[in-house]
C-alpha cells in the first residue's frame, strides 16, 4: 500500500483569486502547471460566474507508482476513526492518564501509539510491504505438458464466431490473434492459454490436442448450472500448457473457427472468469465482439436492467480473481451495437483493461497495442483521506468511483503507469489564503512480483 501526505506531495493553497502554489517530489513548476491546466480543462464545463469559486482540482498520477522509494516490511499505524496513516513521530505526545498518543491532523481522533513501533519520522512518500510474494516453486523443473499449475498467467481470448462478425470481421480476429500466438510463443511463453469461441453455443478449448466442450440450451441462462458443468469438465481433465510449447497447435485451432449462428456473449464470459477460479491464477482476458449479444444470460439486444447488472458483477467477479479484461469491439456500417459495447466498457472500466472500439482493418494495431501493454500494478485500491470540512464532489478517471465520497474505496483493478484520476474538491467553509490543507491518498496494490503493497 502506497501512503502519499499531499502537504508536501501536492501543496495547494487557496486563496480568493484561486492562487496555486505546488510543491511534487521533483518535478519542474511548468511540468505541474501542465498537470493541473490538463485537470482543471477536463472538469471546467462552465465559465463560473463572477460570485462563484472556481472548483479545487488536482491530478493523481499514478506514474510514480512503481519507482523506488522506503520500504517497510510492516502493517502501518492507523487512525481508529478515519483510518490515516500516522507517519510524523513528532506529532506523538506524552501524558501520565492516555499515555503515548497523537491527535490525527485528518479527523481530530485522539490515538494511541506503541512508540517502538515507529521510531522515526517517516517521509511522506513511502510503501509498506503487506505482505510478502509467495511463490509456487518445485525442486526439480518439470515438463510443461501436464503441470496442473505453473509460472506464468492465464491469458483467456473469448471469441465472437456469431454471424453477425462473418466475413472481413472473423478472417481480422483470426489473423490478429495468430500474431498474438506467435508474439506469445516468443515473448511469453510459460503463459498458459485457453480459448472460448461463442455463437448460439460456448465452445470450450482447454487445450488444441482436446476435444472442444460445446455448453448450450438453458445451461446458458444459469450461472450455476454453467460453474457446475465447467467443474465436471475440469475433473475429468485439469492439465494446461504453455503457449511457447503448444503455439503451432493453438494456430491450427483458430484458423478452423467459422462463424455461424447467434451471439452467447454472456455465458462465454462467464465461463472464461470462472476458469481462472478453478485455475486458482490471475491473468488477461481478451474479449473479441461486435457486442450484438443475443442468447442466454447477459443478451443486450434491447435495453436490459438486468443485462447491466450482469457485466457489472462479471467485472466485480474478475476484480475478485485478478483478472484484466480487454474489449475489442468490432463495429462496421449499419451495426446498431453502441448500447451492447457501452455496457461491456464497465468491464475494461472496472478491471483496469482497455475498450477498443475498431474496424476490421484496425484489428492487426490493437492486438498489437493490447501485447504491449503494461500494468505497474494490481487489484488496485485508492483512499483519499481529508479534514471533515473539504469532501470530494466530483472524481473522473473511474467507474467505480461513482457515489465514491471521502474515505470510500475506489476499486481500480489494474493500472498502468500513464492512468490518472482527477479530483474535484469542496470546501464547506471558507479558506484562509495561504491556509494548508492536508490530504492522505493511500494505494493498496499488487506489484509485478506479486507483493502486496500500501
Amino acid at each position: 500500500m502506497r501512503v502519499l501526505g499531499f502537504k508536501t506531495f501536492f501543496l495547494i493553497f487557496f486563496s480568493k483569486n484561486f492562487y496555486f502554489s505546488f510543491t511534487i517530489n521533483d518535478l519542474k513548476f511548468n511540468e505541474v502547471y501542465f498537470m493541473f491546466n490538463r485537470a482543471f480543462k477536463k472538469f471546467l464545463v462552465k465559465k463560473p460566474s463572477k460570485n462563484e469559486l472556481y472548483p479545487y482540482l488536482y491530478s493523481i498520477a499514478f506514474k510514480e507508482l512503481g519507482k523506488p522509494k522506503k520500504e517497510i516490511k510492516a502493517e502501518p499505524i492507523k487512525c481508529k476513526f478515519c483510518g490515516a496513516v500516522f507517519i510524523d513521530i513528532e506529532l506523538i505526545k506524552e501524558d501520565s492518564e492516555k499515555g503515548p498518543h497523537y491527535i490525527c491532523e485528518y479527523c481530530g481522533t485522539v490515538n494511541t501509539v506503541d512508540k517502538s513501533k515507529i521510531k522515526e519520522k517517516f517521509p511522506n512518500d513511502i510503501d509498506f510491504i503487506l505482505t510478502d510474494v509467495l511463490l509456487k516453486k518445485t525442486k526439480n523443473k518439470e515438463k510443461i505438458t501436464k503441470v496442473d499449475i505453473t509460472e506464468g498467467d492465464l491469458y483467456i481470448s473469448v471469441i465472437d464466431i456469431s454471424g453477425s462478425m462473418s466475413g472481413a470481421k472473423i478472417k481480422a480476429v483470426k489473423k490478429s490473434l495468430i500474431q498474438t500466438l506467435k508474439d506469445f510463443k516468443i515473448n511469453s511463453p510459460t503463459t498458459k492459454y485457453i480459448l472460448i469461441a461463442f455463437e448460439s453455443s460456448v465452445y470450450y478449448y482447454l487445450r488444441h490436442d482436446k476435444e472442444v466442450t460445446n455448453f448450450s440450451g438453458d445451461l446458458l441462462f444459469s450461472l450455476e448450472g454453467m460453474k457446475s458443468q465447467l467443474k465436471k469438465l475440469m475433473k475429468k481433465d485439469k492439465f494446461l500448457g504453455s503457449i511457447g510449447e503448444f503455439a503451432d497447435g493453438w494456430i491450427k485451432k483458430v484458423e478452423s473457427l467459422r462463424s455461424m449462428d447467434m451471439t452467447a456473449l454472456g455465458p462465454a464470459l462467464y465461463f472464461g472468469i470462472v476458469s481462472f477460479e478453478f485455475f486458482n491464477i490471475s491473468g488477461r482476458i481478451t474479449l473479441l465482439t461486435d457486442g450484438l449479444a443475443n442468447q442466454g444470460i447477459g443478451n443486450l439486444s434491447g435495453t436490459s436492467a438486468g443485462a447491466e447488472k450482469f457485466y457489472e458483477s462479471m467485472a466485480n467477479l474478475c476484480n475478485q480473481y485478478k483478472i484484466i479484461v480487454d474489449v475489442v469491439g468490432v463495429t462496421a456500417s449499419g451495426d446498431n451495437n453502441e448500447i451492447g459495447l457501452q455496457t461491456l466498457g464497465k468491464l475494461t472500466d472496472r478491471t483496469g483493461g482497455q475498450l477498443y472500439l475498431i474496424s476490421s482493418e484496425e484489428m492487426e494495431a490493437i492486438f498489437s497495442e493490447l501485447r504491449q501493454t503494461s500494468y505497474i500494478g494490481k487489484d488496485v485500491k485508492v483512499r483519499i483521506i481529508l479534514p471533515p470540512a473539504i469532501g470530494i464532489k466530483n472524481i473522473t478517471g473511474a467507474f467505480s468511483s461513482k457515489g465514491a465520497y471521502k474515505e470510500s474505496e475506489i476499486n481500480l483493478g489494474a493500472i498502468t503507469e500513464d492512468r490518472e484520476l482527477f479530483l474535484e474538491l469542496d470546501s464547506a467553509k471558507e479558506l484562509n489564503e495561504n491556509e494548508e490543507i492536508p490530504v492522505q491518498l493511500q494505494v493498496e496494490y499488487l506489484d509485478k512480483k506479486g507483493r502486496k503493497r500500501m
